[in-house]
């Protein structure tokens, strides 16, 4: 068994509907992965975010519409502040049930918040 992942990584600066990304991401494209499928999949039906992700392999914490912006984590996630006792905070949690991925991290609520994990 081969895991081969196909990727248009490198061309973020293409449109979405970009024929030439859509090859490279997709080699059954047209075999079994129909064109009028990709079409159908276009923003804004789904996101621009969520296609370039899912469809043409592409990470987006560099594009415009990024949930997160760049190095936003790492400016509130800072390891060497701590959250202190009676701080108001929010609690997350991330998890599933075939434990791909699960995270439980405190936000402090503030104008500059502190991230962190929370460790068990």
């Amino acid at each position: 068994m081969v895991w081969r992942e196909h990727s248009a990584a490198g061309f973020e600066d293409h449109p979405v509907d970009c024929r030439h990304c859509w090859e490279l991401a997709n080699p059954a494209l047209d075999d079994f992965l129909a064109r009028d499928g990709l079409v159908a999949c276009l923003p804004p039906k789904m996101r621009a975010v969520s296609f370039r992700r899912a469809r043409l392999c592409q990470l987006t914490d560099t594009l415009e519409d990024a949930w997160l912006p760049p190095s936003a984590w790492a400016a509130c996630a800072d390891a060497t502040a701590s959250i202190p006792d009676g701080a108001e905070v929010v609690l997350a949690f991330d998890g599933s049930f075939n434990g791909d991925s699960t995270v439980l991290v405190v936000a402090t609520v503030a104008e500059r918040p502190h991230v962190d994990l929370v460790e068990l």
